[in-house]
């Protein structure tokens, strides 16, 4: 994956978001992937899982003005051509070392 690509890890303040449910698609292996989805408004779509310290991001894809319904089955093609073919088959995702 291309280094722009890659944010750090950060904290970062969420409460302005909406919660969208989860993500749920299986590779091309079989192995199953589960993805919280939240809705950052006229933003981004963040990808990620909860647990007891917070919401743990894996990473987003921005909106690019496109309505947050549409772009939900746009991340979910990019996501699912990331584990299928690689990073570099889903460049609309900016994702952390997390992924």
């Amino acid at each position: 994956m291309a280094d722009a690509q890659i944010e750090a890890w950060r904290a970062t303040d969420r409460s302005d978001t909406e919660y969208l449910g989860v993500m749920e698609f299986q590779d091309k292996t079989g192995e199953w992937h589960n993805f919280e989805v939240l809705l950052v408004p006229d933003d981004r779509l963040v990808f990620g899982g909860a647990c007891n310290a917070g919401f743990l991001e894996s990473g987003f894809m921005r909106l690019d003005g496109a309505l947050w319904a549409f772009a939900l089955q746009e991340l979910e093609e990019e996501l699912q051509a990331y584990y299928d073919e690689g990073p570099e088959a889903a460049p609309r995702l900016i994702c952390n070392a997390r992924m």
